[in-house]
């Protein structure tokens, strides 16, 4: 795939479509924990953003997803692997840490589309 892109043709200054769910999938590892947020239109994946933290916990990526994109309102699909339920040290799971913080802080709409 790679001797097909472009950045020309491939890559360019996106804004989220308010009106369009934000899709965030993420990869719930400690070191680094990545994720890209993402949104479907016409058909096609526009990804918007990607955010890579180091030594970081599901509370700190919530609080960049929500620094770049906390007014959307649009709502927020969440598309995490399946160490999300699992419960953690604090006793919570990944998802619940995200459900608690997304309630807490301004009520953005999330849902989960990968719980078991």
């Amino acid at each position: 795939m790679y001797h097909a892109f472009d950045r020309a043709d491939h890559v360019a200054d996106l804004k989220a479509d308010p009106n369009l769910p934000l899709l965030w999938a993420l990869d719930f590892n400690v070191d680094p924990m990545s994720s890209v947020v993402a949104q479907i239109r016409r058909g096609r994946i526009w990804v918007l953003d990607e955010i890579v933290l180091r030594h970081a916990s599901t509370d700190e990526a919530c609080v960049r997803f929500h620094d770049s994109f906390g007014g959307h309102a649009g709502g927020i699909v969440v598309y995490g692997d399946a160490s999300g339920n699992s419960p953690q040290t604090t006793g919570s799971s990944d998802f619940q840490i995200m459900r608690d913080f997304f309630r807490a802080n301004g009520r953005v709409p999330i849902m989960f589309a990968c719980q078991r």
